[in-house]
Protein backbone atom coordinates (compact mmCIF):
# COMPACT_ATOMS: atom_id res chain seq x y z
CA UNK A 1 0.00 0.00 0.00
CA UNK A 2 1.62 3.39 -0.82
CA UNK A 3 1.96 5.55 1.75
CA UNK A 4 -0.81 8.22 0.18
CA UNK A 5 -3.30 5.34 0.23
CA UNK A 6 -2.23 4.45 3.81
CA UNK A 7 -2.43 8.27 5.14
CA UNK A 8 -6.30 8.23 3.38
CA UNK A 9 -7.40 4.83 4.90
CA UNK A 10 -6.30 6.34 8.05
CA UNK A 11 -7.76 9.94 7.91
CA UNK A 12 -11.50 7.91 6.42
CA UNK A 13 -11.07 5.59 9.68
CA UNK A 14 -10.78 8.56 11.61
CA UNK A 15 -13.60 10.70 10.19
CA UNK A 16 -16.21 7.71 10.12
CA UNK A 17 -14.88 5.72 13.24
CA UNK A 18 -16.75 7.91 15.81
CA UNK A 19 -19.66 7.99 13.93
CA UNK A 20 -20.09 4.11 13.43
CA UNK A 21 -18.88 3.93 17.28
CA UNK A 22 -21.83 6.29 18.00
CA UNK A 23 -24.20 4.70 15.98
CA UNK A 24 -23.42 0.67 17.16
CA UNK A 25 -23.67 2.01 20.31
CA UNK A 26 -26.79 3.35 20.14
CA UNK A 27 -27.98 0.16 18.76
CA UNK A 28 -26.66 -1.69 21.57
CA UNK A 29 -28.49 0.56 24.00
CA UNK A 30 -31.91 0.10 22.38
CA UNK A 31 -31.37 -3.89 22.62
CA UNK A 32 -30.70 -3.65 26.14
CA UNK A 33 -33.47 -1.52 27.04
CA UNK A 34 -35.96 -3.70 25.33
CA UNK A 35 -34.46 -6.76 27.11
CA UNK A 36 -34.80 -4.64 30.02
CA UNK A 37 -38.83 -4.34 29.64
CA UNK A 38 -39.61 -7.87 28.65
CA UNK A 39 -37.71 -8.78 31.76
CA UNK A 40 -39.65 -6.15 33.83
CA UNK A 41 -43.13 -6.81 31.65
CA UNK A 42 -42.79 -10.34 33.04
CA UNK A 43 -42.99 -9.72 36.80
CA UNK A 44 -46.08 -7.56 36.33
CA UNK A 45 -48.80 -9.62 34.92
CA UNK A 46 -50.78 -9.55 37.84
CA UNK A 47 -51.82 -6.16 37.19
CA UNK A 48 -55.05 -5.12 35.57
CA UNK A 49 -55.34 -2.22 33.20
CA UNK A 50 -58.15 -0.94 31.88
CA UNK A 51 -59.47 1.70 29.88
CA UNK A 52 -63.26 2.25 30.94
CA UNK A 53 -64.27 4.93 33.43
CA UNK A 54 -66.21 3.10 35.80
CA UNK A 55 -64.69 -0.10 37.52
CA UNK A 56 -66.61 -3.35 37.93
CA UNK A 57 -68.24 -3.88 41.09
CA UNK A 58 -67.40 -0.03 42.71
CA UNK A 59 -69.21 -1.59 45.96
CA UNK A 60 -66.18 -3.85 47.11
CA UNK A 61 -63.72 -0.86 46.35
CA UNK A 62 -62.00 -0.27 49.50
CA UNK A 63 -59.82 2.75 48.30
CA UNK A 64 -58.31 4.81 45.18
CA UNK A 65 -55.65 6.72 44.12
CA UNK A 66 -54.06 8.42 41.00
CA UNK A 67 -51.33 6.33 39.34
CA UNK A 68 -48.96 8.12 36.95
CA UNK A 69 -45.97 6.50 34.09
CA UNK A 70 -44.05 8.92 32.80
CA UNK A 71 -40.97 8.36 30.55
CA UNK A 72 -39.25 10.38 28.07
CA UNK A 73 -37.16 8.69 25.40
CA UNK A 74 -34.27 9.94 22.74
CA UNK A 75 -33.73 7.55 19.68
CA UNK A 76 -30.57 6.10 18.98
CA UNK A 77 -28.45 8.00 15.72
CA UNK A 78 -28.52 5.39 13.51
CA UNK A 79 -32.96 5.62 14.48
CA UNK A 80 -32.51 9.42 13.18
CA UNK A 81 -30.65 8.98 10.16
CA UNK A 82 -33.05 6.24 9.18
CA UNK A 83 -36.22 8.77 9.67
CA UNK A 84 -34.57 11.50 8.16
CA UNK A 85 -33.89 9.30 4.78
CA UNK A 86 -37.38 7.77 4.94
CA UNK A 87 -38.59 11.94 5.12
CA UNK A 88 -36.66 12.49 1.97
CA UNK A 89 -37.36 9.08 0.07
CA UNK A 90 -40.84 8.30 1.73
CA UNK A 91 -42.29 5.57 3.32
CA UNK A 92 -42.86 4.81 6.70
CA UNK A 93 -40.60 5.92 9.62
CA UNK A 94 -40.71 2.32 11.69
CA UNK A 95 -37.85 3.67 14.03
CA UNK A 96 -39.75 5.98 15.18
CA UNK A 97 -42.53 3.86 15.88
CA UNK A 98 -40.73 1.46 17.43
CA UNK A 99 -39.56 4.53 19.27
CA UNK A 100 -42.67 5.28 20.59
CA UNK A 101 -43.56 1.49 21.35
CA UNK A 102 -40.62 1.65 23.72
CA UNK A 103 -41.57 4.64 25.89
CA UNK A 104 -45.22 3.23 25.89
CA UNK A 105 -44.20 0.09 27.28
CA UNK A 106 -41.94 2.00 29.53
CA UNK A 107 -44.38 4.16 30.80
CA UNK A 108 -46.82 1.50 31.60
CA UNK A 109 -44.38 -0.31 33.43
CA UNK A 110 -43.74 2.56 35.51
CA UNK A 111 -47.82 2.95 35.95
CA UNK A 112 -47.89 -0.74 37.32
CA UNK A 113 -45.07 -0.14 39.68
CA UNK A 114 -46.88 2.72 40.99
CA UNK A 115 -50.31 1.09 41.14
CA UNK A 116 -48.32 -2.11 43.17
CA UNK A 117 -46.58 0.34 45.76
CA UNK A 118 -49.85 1.51 46.77
CA UNK A 119 -51.66 -1.89 47.41
CA UNK A 120 -53.65 -1.98 44.30
CA UNK A 121 -54.45 -5.51 41.77
CA UNK A 122 -56.12 -3.37 38.97
CA UNK A 123 -56.03 0.03 37.35
CA UNK A 124 -59.06 2.04 36.01
CA UNK A 125 -58.97 4.80 32.98
CA UNK A 126 -56.31 4.43 31.84
CA UNK A 127 -55.03 7.35 29.47
CA UNK A 128 -52.04 8.12 27.27
CA UNK A 129 -50.96 11.20 26.46
CA UNK A 130 -47.82 11.54 23.87
CA UNK A 131 -45.93 14.89 22.75
CA UNK A 132 -42.58 14.91 20.69
CA UNK A 133 -40.32 17.69 22.74
CA UNK A 134 -37.81 17.58 20.76
CA UNK A 135 -38.85 20.33 17.75
CA UNK A 136 -37.46 23.45 17.92
CA UNK A 137 -38.02 25.76 14.76
CA UNK A 138 -38.86 24.41 11.35
CA UNK A 139 -36.46 21.02 11.55
CA UNK A 140 -36.34 18.60 14.35
CA UNK A 141 -32.92 18.74 16.33
CA UNK A 142 -33.25 15.18 17.24
CA UNK A 143 -35.58 12.57 18.21
CA UNK A 144 -37.56 12.75 21.62
CA UNK A 145 -40.30 11.39 22.81
CA UNK A 146 -42.20 12.08 25.96
CA UNK A 147 -44.98 9.47 27.32
CA UNK A 148 -47.54 10.16 30.17
CA UNK A 149 -49.84 7.43 31.14
CA UNK A 150 -52.89 7.97 33.94
CA UNK A 151 -55.09 5.66 35.94
CA UNK A 152 -57.12 5.23 38.98
CA UNK A 153 -55.66 2.22 41.04
CA UNK A 154 -57.75 0.86 42.28
CA UNK A 155 -57.79 -1.63 46.25
CA UNK A 156 -60.78 -3.60 46.75
CA UNK A 157 -61.62 -5.29 50.26
CA UNK A 158 -60.65 -8.82 50.70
Amino acid sequence: MTPILASFAILLLLAIGPVLFTMLTGLSLVRTHERSLDRREGGLTGIRLDNRKAPDDPSAIMDSALVVGHVVLAADPLSVVRTRLRLVVGGEARSMGRLIRRARREALIRLREDAIAKGAAEVWNVRFETSSISRRGKRPKAMQIEMLVTGTAVVRAG
